[in-house]
């Protein structure tokens, strides 16, 4: 059972002190911080994994197409869904700045879907043809 933090000014304040409002908020930068961590920690260890396995030749893991540019594309659409995120919660709470900076964070987010699913797909390799 969670309590609530926004009753708790004490908790409020130590809260305010690391840049966050809610444990909420605390939960999703965490979720986003461990999956950042795990997918970078299985780039590094597919690296290790082709300098064993080919040596020094590990041409064949940066290729468009393969293993790491899954990985990659994965990155790039939690950034996008972290914009999301961003743009949501700030839309959510209605404050007039926010509306400027609402049609950034929009901009932002599909902009990197578009960069996960060109990374994908090969988009921008295939519009010459």
């Amino acid at each position: 059972m969670y309590f609530d933090s926004r009753r708790d000014t004490g908790t409020k304040k130590a809260l305010g002190l690391f840049g966050v409002e809610s444990l909420h908020e605390i939960r999703i930068k965490q979720f986003a911080f461990w999956l950042v961590f795990i997918i970078s920690l299985l780039i590094v260890i597919s690296v290790l994994l082709g300098f064993v396995v080919d040596g020094l030749d590990i041409a064949w893991a940066f290729g468009e197409g393969d293993p790491l540019t899954w990985l990659s594309s994965l990155l790039l659409l939690l950034a996008a869904f972290i914009c999301r995120a961003i743009w949501k919660e700030g839309a959510s709470k209605g404050s007039k700045d926010w509306e400027q900076q609402e049609s950034l964070w929009r901009v932002i987010y599909y902009g990197f879907v578009f960069l996960a699913l060109d990374d994908l797909f090969r988009i921008h390799e295939n519009i010459d043809n």
